[in-house]
């Protein structure tokens, strides 16, 4: 079993503190917190993380094309789209509920999508493409960086793209309040929106892999599966709104 020094050094999903926090949540070295003790569960596959991950894109996808053929109202959208805030944040503090939140995420995030989509395209057809092959561009180019070493994801980096995450939450949330006084399609919009969330995106990916990489040779609940497929998909999500703000563009 791996010692606290061990775990401080693996940081599974942004730091030692939240490595700490999946252990208690899913166990460690196969035993799950969640059965009668000594009973084992299933062991985290990064493999069958990324699996799900697919299933997740697949429901988002499949949630915008009806967004989209159906035209949802904006009202509705915004509902949705606080609605998958609360939902992701509620995942994020509690990653046992994931394994039932991630599908409800993926399904109102792919009513917000749909609906960003088709506002995005209004004048600039085949956008929306492009920034689909951008972001799987993007997905499998940090995997290979990330699988060849050639990026190392360092506790300093960590603790570096969790602070500038939130950073740049903080700014978009801003940016939003005094949209009043600033024009959607300014400069200001596409450097935060646009160029600043994509890097954000991106390198939370680097994270989301770290975790995966973790969290298989912990060898945790399996359950965590669809904490990593639910990160890894926020990021994703990040980046696709950001390429087509800057196609837009």
């Amino acid at each position: 079993m791996a010692t606290s020094s061990d775990r401080s050094s693996r940081g599974t999903a942004g730091s030692s503190s939240n490595f700490e926090r999946m252990i208690g949540v899913y166990g460690e070295n196969g035993m799950t917190t969640t059965e009668p003790k000594g009973q084992f569960a299933t062991k985290f596959s990064a493999r069958m993380a990324m699996n799900k991950l697919m299933l997740l894109v697949l429901v988002v996808f499949a949630s915008g094309v009806a967004a989209c053929f159906i035209k949802v109202p904006t009202f509705f959208v915004v509902v949705a789209m606080f609605a998958a805030l609360g939902v992701g944040i509620w995942t994020s503090l509690r990653p046992q509920v994931a394994k039932k939140t991630a599908f409800i995420y993926s399904v109102l995030e792919g009513v917000v999508l749909g609906w960003f989509s088709n506002l995005m395209t209004a004048g600039n057809r085949g956008i929306v493409e492009i920034a689909i092959i951008g972001t799987a561009v993007i997905f499998f180019g940090v995997l290979a960086f990330y699988r060849t070493g050639l990026v190392k994801v360092t506790p300093r980096l960590v603790r570096t793209v969790g602070v500038a995450t939130l950073g740049g939450v903080i700014a978009g949330f801003a940016l939003v309040l005094f949209s009043w006084s600033i024009p959607s399609h300014s400069m200001l919009f596409v450097v935060v929106f646009g160029y600043i969330y994509l890097l954000l995106g991106t390198a939370n990916l680097f994270v989301d892999f770290d975790y995966l990489n973790r969290a298989e040779e912990a060898g945790i609940d399996s359950d965590a599966e669809w904490y990593g497929a639910f990160m890894m998909l926020v990021s994703l999500v990040l980046v696709y709104m950001s390429l087509l703000r800057i196609l837009q563009r």
